[in-house]
């Protein structure tokens, strides 16, 4: 739509550059969330293979039995 048609040409320069601005900031905020969430997946993934790791040499050591049910993350967090 064009804002011409419904505001004077000075007022719609000024809400597109505040609408623009707007729309940046928003961009920025959310370029840093995925960032963040990229960092918290790439981490939890190191983790989990680290205590896959540490948890199959216990096994083999014979310290600890293998898991006989396997534990999905919906049964542990589907109460919360």
């Amino acid at each position: 739509m064009k804002l011409t048609r419904i505001l004077p040409k000075p007022f719609a320069i000024y809400y597109q550059e505040y609408d623009l601005n707007r729309t940046n900031r928003e961009l920025e905020y959310y370029k840093a969330m995925v960032r963040v969430l990229e960092e918290r997946s790439h981490e939890g993934h190191e983790e989990l293979g680290k205590l896959k790791e540490e948890t199959l040499e216990r096994i083999l050591e014979g310290k600890e039995k293998p898991q006989e049910k396997k534990v999905q993350t919906s049964d542990m967090w589907g109460s919360i």
